[in-house]
């Protein structure tokens, strides 16, 4: 009899700068995040949310079609299933399912967030039970889930307790934490956590890998300097020493903002460490390398540039697939050649959508809304005849400024043309934020200063990328940042990266940021937390 275990990682209040009485309205229909594995009969399962509960669904016929969806939490919860932070899935030796996810419990509510929970086939999942022992309202969220060689269950996960008490220590930190747990009885109890390390970025995913010895490894965006935003790799000890994390990457991407994307990972059966991540120090791009911790990657390529995000990758024996929304690619062993397709979608009235990119495949489940979620299963070989065998590639997607002052308005694609339409005369100046952006309320208040002194020649414009269903957290927020007379709007598109593209090919949704568009046509695209210089530009 199979039994299913999952792992909740609760996310509380959104990060140190949350404020009393933020709240964030129940969602209604699926939500964009989706997370999609193969057990190890080759059927693929998927996870996602909708209506508060993660749902649980698996195809019996390779993702034609997807079975009714088994609700694994009983309670509906305000679960994150975006991009960066969705539901995961992963398998034990026995076909054992694991998911974990991230929710946003009230201030007033209990600090128990993450829950493992036992199913048997049909009956019910047991209660929950909490993986962190910090029972701080404070975040804890972007889990990383993975299951070692020995069936252990590790979980990873962006915690800023660090950055609360170096705060009332008056001590400067950036970023958050990385804690870590791991379960040895199928999910029965977790150990007491244990940091990984300090100062890494607090919004950008974390992304694990089984080594060829069963350890399970990490690979996520650190803090170097003075907010130098590049790569780390570390395997996560679960035998009582000290894990040691190692510099992976080397761009020198310095940005005082969230970059909003994670990277990927993929360990060969041959221990090569393959690895895509995405930074913008000369202009936005992802890239491809063979990690070599504390050097420089090998075999590095640029995978793409402005509009691409959120990539992924996968490994099987020496075939490697990389992904990112609107583009495939298999990387030739040994060579830095890259064959990449575009992806091409069927939009129709039935209830998926397909694509083939090369030999890759993927099924987007239900059209509504659009790339809500995909999985992407491989059927790829180095050599003729040498099958690939479940390769998984498992990624989660994939008006105007008369606004009335005071009043929080939703951004559909629609409405972007006219928001983004140069002025008379002068300049508009967009300000694109975020609730879980540490760096954007100083943002907010030096584009007011500097409206407040040219307020013939400056129109100002606010644009939240967090979703109009959060209509109360952000409009808490705008009155605390007292931002709330200036028109305010927040996003309302199933597929947010639509709206990102739409208003700035080049951002990829990095926040702060600024678009200052001016009476001639001409822009000006600013990501990070503005500096003097950089205020002067724009006026």
């Amino acid at each position: 009899m199979r039994h299913l275990l999952i792992a909740v990682l609760c996310l509380l209040p959104l990060s140190a700068f949350a404020h009393d009485g933020m709240h964030m309205d129940m969602p209604k229909g699926p939500e964009l995040g989706a997370s999609a594995a193969f057990d190890s009969q080759g059927r693929p399962h998927v996870v996602d949310a909708a209506d508060g509960h993660v749902r649980l669904r698996h195809s019996d016929d390779d993702g034609r079609t997807l079975s009714a969806p088994v609700e694994v939490n009983a309670t509906a919860e305000r679960i994150y299933a975006e991009g960066e932070n969705r539901p995961k899935l992963a398998f034990g030796p026995h076909d054992e399912i694991y998911v974990s996810w991230s929710y946003r419990a009230p201030r007033r509510g209990p600090a128990s967030c993450a829950s493992p929970a036992r199913w048997t086939a049909g009956e019910h999942f047991s209660a929950p039970l909490t993986v962190h022992h910090d029972r701080a309202e404070i975040t804890h969220r972007f889990d990383a889930l993975a299951v070692d060689g020995a069936g252990r269950i590790v979980i990873a996960w962006i915690d800023k307790r660090d950055l609360i008490a170096a705060d009332a220590a008056g001590k400067p930190y950036l970023g958050a934490a990385i804690y870590y747990s791991w379960s040895d009885d199928g999910g029965a109890s977790f150990v007491p956590e244990r940091k990984l390390i300090d100062q890494s970025c607090e919004c950008c995913r974390i992304a694990l890998a089984r080594t060829p010895d069963g350890e399970v490894a990490a690979f996520f965006r650190g803090i170097y300097g003075d907010n130098i935003r590049d790569h780390a790799y570390a395997v996560l000890r679960t035998d009582g020493q000290s894990s040691r994390v190692e510099r992976a990457t080397f761009s020198d991407w310095h940005i005082a903002g969230c970059p909003h994307h994670g990277p990927g990972l993929a360990i060969g059966a041959d221990g090569v460490r393959h690895a895509v991540w995405y930074e913008a120090s000369h202009g936005p791009a992802i890239w491809y390398g063979q990690l070599d911790p504390g050097q420089r990657p090998r075999q590095l390529l640029k995978l793409a540039g402005a509009g691409a995000s959120h990539a992924d990758v996968a490994a099987s024996g020496r075939t490697v697939g990389g992904v990112e929304p609107g583009r495939c690619s298999r990387l030739s062993p040994g060579a830095a050649t890259l064959r990449r397709r575009r992806r091409a979608f069927r939009r129709g009235p039935g209830d998926r959508q397909q694509h083939r990119c090369g030999r890759f495949a993927a099924a987007v489940a239900e059209a509504w809304p659009p790339l809500r979620g995909m999985e992407h299963r491989g059927r790829l070989s180095a050599d003729p005849g040498d099958t690939m065998k479940r390769l998984l590639l498992a990624l989660a997607l994939l008006s105007p400024l008369l606004a009335i002052a005071g009043t929080l308005q939703p951004l559909a694609a629609g409405d972007v043309a006219a928001l983004a339409k140069p002025p008379p005369h002068g300049e508009r100046i967009i300000a694109m934020w975020a609730l879980d952006c540490a760096y954007c309320e100083p943002n907010l208040e030096a584009l007011a200063t500097l409206q407040r002194a040219h307020p013939r020649d400056i129109e100002s414009a606010i644009v939240t990328t967090d979703s109009i269903a959060q209509r109360r957290a952000i409009e808490t927020r705008l009155r605390h940042m007292k931002m709330d007379g200036y028109p305010n709007r927040a996003y309302a598109e199933a597929t947010p990266e639509r709206l990102n593209f739409l208003l700035d090919p080049t951002w990829a949704a990095r926040t702060p940021r600024v678009l200052v568009i001016r009476a001639d046509g001409s822009r000006l695209g600013i990501s990070g937390e503005l500096t003097p210089t950089q205020l002067r530009k724009i006026r």
